[in-house]
């Protein structure tokens, strides 16, 4: 005989409503909206896709943040290759029966000030929507907080005779740089759909898309609305040339991230100084641009002040990273308008070693009252560099994050740094090179000298001041691409050692995720290369 309790009556109505043959004969309008939370909740995460077609037509709320809700289907755990695509595929389901739903509700042609959904957002926010129930919804139906009063109208005007938008990012990182199939079935649906859908992306993240296919979303976006836009492998300055004009309509951008252009396939001289002028041209109509990367940037070699020059407004996060930069270059950023409110300046993998220190201390006095972090990795400073550039470092109080890994430093002039950050008060991470004498003749490191300099450096950096996370770090291993770090102990490299410093690899694991230009690098190498230690 059964013990088991029954259901009770609230949960044997719930199941009840969930089949797709009751939802067709009871009017959904007068369920109180925590059961319609919850029943939609429930139809999305066991499949009930017939029940998300009816419910969503009777949505009783502005705003229906599907991307998060999605999103919780997956489990903890890292997953399989096989269990990605079904749960891929799972969604793509979903959303065909979301958008189906959808259809049904716009033939009704109802009204736009009668219908309650107004935004179907497929980004990965509000999750407290689903979380804490109907109340955190005042969350998600909040209006964007857009860069000019000419930027919001221009997009209300735009919606004036469109009865839904639909709110999405791209982000392209399969293997293919195509569309997934969620990103088709959606572009295309909105695409057929326009004079109705109006389709709002707010990032667009492409890694090896081909050209010819990122063309083609392009025109199928409303570009106004674009606020991130982060590009990988553009192939040729040529192709740069033909998405200026597209950039230009991107008046809410705030966010402009290239990287990777492919040196070979550049055109002569003369033309690519045509079509970096025409670039430019085009970044003077982006009013809202905040912040700047440009990776492996080699066509802009002496024309950085061509870009520069025609900025709008100043920058609050400049990137410069693994291209060569002319004296010329160097002069015009020190002396640009733009750059004097900058918060994060990053030129990593920028080489530095013959250049005069002179505009750097310029720049540094520019931006010292608002500077928080600096990236100076892999630039092969010299210690008369570092010293030259001293004085104005020590100006800059309001950092939190710097990083001198891979100059070259002697032990004295490490000293010397660590005493000019002493009014930095506010640092919370600080990454610094190992000192020139940990090395041999050849260039090897030695581990029980590095260890025994790390050890006077730390207590030569508590005597001035507590800091809160100091790690010094070796080059990276030629073998296994890994540092050896130094923080409150020694962390070797992996060829026959462990790490053993959690603390050091959860941290600088986040300080990683946090860098675009280390994302792109990372998809590059090895997949079984740690970041955290690059």
């Amino acid at each position: 005989m059964s013990t088991q309790s029954p259901l009770p009556l609230y949960e044997l109505v719930k199941h009840s409503l969930l089949k797709s043959e009751t939802l067709a004969i009871i009017p959904l309008d007068g369920l109180p909206s925590l059961i319609f939370h919850e029943m939609f909740m429930e139809a999305l995460m066991c499949g009930h896709d017939e029940v998300l077609k009816v419910m969503v037509q009777a949505w009783p709320f502005p705003c229906l943040p599907l991307g998060s809700l999605m999103e919780m289907r997956k489990p903890g755990n890292p997953q399989s290759e096989l269990e990605n695509l079904q749960l891929e595929e799972r969604n793509l389901q979903t959303l065909k029966a979301v958008l189906h739903g959808l259809d049904m509700l716009l033939a009704q042609k109802v009204h736009p000030s009668r219908q309650k959904l107004q935004i179907l957002d497929l980004r990965n926010v509000h999750q407290d929507f689903w979380t804490l129930g109907p109340r955190a919804m005042a969350h998600a139906w909040v209006p964007d907080n857009k860069c000019g009063e000419q930027t919001v109208s221009d997009c209300q005007v735009n919606r004036k005779k469109q009865l839904l938008k639909v709110t999405a990012e791209l982000l392209t990182m399969n293997v293919s740089g195509n569309l997934n199939g969620f990103q088709a079935y959606l572009f295309e649906w909105a695409q057929q759909r326009r004079h109705l859908v109006h389709l709002c992306c707010r990032k667009l993240e492409t890694y090896e898309m081909p050209f010819d296919t990122f063309m083609d979303v392009l025109k199928m976006l409303e570009l106004n609305c674009v606020q991130e836009v982060e590009v990988c492998d553009f192939w040729s300055v040529k192709n740069l040339a033909s998405f200026a004009p597209y950039l230009g309509q991107m008046r809410s951008l705030k966010k402009l991230a290239l990287f990777s252009f492919t040196n070979g396939y550049c055109s002569p001289s003369s033309n690519i100084l045509e079509y970096v002028d025409e670039f430019s041209l085009y970044l003077r109509e982006l009013n809202c641009l905040q912040e700047l990367y440009l990776g492996c940037a080699y066509f802009l070699k002496g024309c950085l002040d061509q870009v520069l020059r025609y900025l709008k407004i100043p920058l609050k996060t400049l990137s410069i990273t693994h291209w060569e930069v002319f004296p010329s270059d160097w002069k015009h950023l020190s002396q640009c308008p733009n750059i004097s409110q900058l918060r994060d300046l990053d030129l990593r993998g920028v080489r530095l070693t013959q250049f005069n220190p002179k505009p750097m201390q310029l720049l540094l006095d520019k931006v010292a009252g608002t500077l928080t972090t600096l990236d100076l990795e892999s630039c092969y400073m010299t210690d008369s560099q570092i010293s030259a550039i001293l004085p104005a470092l020590s100006h800059c109080s309001q950092l939190t994050t710097i990083c001198f890994y891979e100059n070259n430093i002697s032990m004295s002039v490490l000293k010397d740094l660590l005493g000019h950050t002493a009014s930095m008060s506010h640092l919370s991470l600080e990454q610094y090179p190992a000192p020139l004498e940990s090395y041999n003749d050849t260039g090897d490191l030695q581990p029980e000298t590095f260890v025994q300099l790390c050890a006077e450096l730390r207590e030569t950096l508590r005597a001035i001041r507590q800091p809160k996370m100091a790690v010094f770090g070796a080059d990276p291993c030629p073998h296994c691409y890994h540092r050896f770090l130094y923080c409150t102990e020694a962390s070797p490299c992996s060829c026959g050692f462990n790490y053993d410093c959690k603390t050091i690899r959860s941290f600088l694991l986040d300080f990683w995720n946090q860098k675009p230009r280390n994302r792109i690098i990372y998809k590059r190498i090895q997949q079984s290369l740690d970041p955290c230690f690059l």
